[in-house]
């Protein structure tokens, strides 16, 4: 994103950098969940349109949804459509025995939801 970079660091936080600590971190995540078996943690990482870092930690520690910008505006998802992907996940999975998931959510997601970026709009 490159708002890390300041006069006494000399280099931005890279991509392979981000993922690669979220990765970690979110991996310590699921084994949390997995272990209390009965919590669903939300992770918010950064990355505003594109969400390579938010798609790169999901892969890497197989979380159980993920939110794109990209996809919510390509699909034109509501806020309420959000809202009920996510809770039909986590139904499916306590449905399979499974009270537990992890949710990895860019930054960015807030401002690709039509509905919000309409709202956004209004007040500027």
């Amino acid at each position: 994103d490159g708002d890390v970079c300041r006069a006494l660091v000399p280099a931005c936080v890279g991509f392979d950098t981000a993922s690669k600590v979220y990765s970690s971190l979110i991996a310590n995540v699921c084994t949390d969940a997995a272990s209390a078996r009965k919590y669903t943690f939300f992770v918010r990482v950064m990355g505003r349109a594109p969400g390579k870092i938010a798609l790169e930690c999901a892969a890497n520690t197989n979380a159980n949804v993920v939110l794109l910008a990209e996809s919510v505006e390509q699909r034109r998802w509501t806020l309420q459509d959000i809202v009920a992907h996510v809770a039909d996940t986590i139904a499916a999975r306590a449905a399979a025995g499974k009270n537990f998931a992890v949710v990895v959510i860019p930054e960015g997601l807030i401002t690709s939801i039509p509905d919000v970026r309409t709202l956004i709009a209004e007040l500027d």
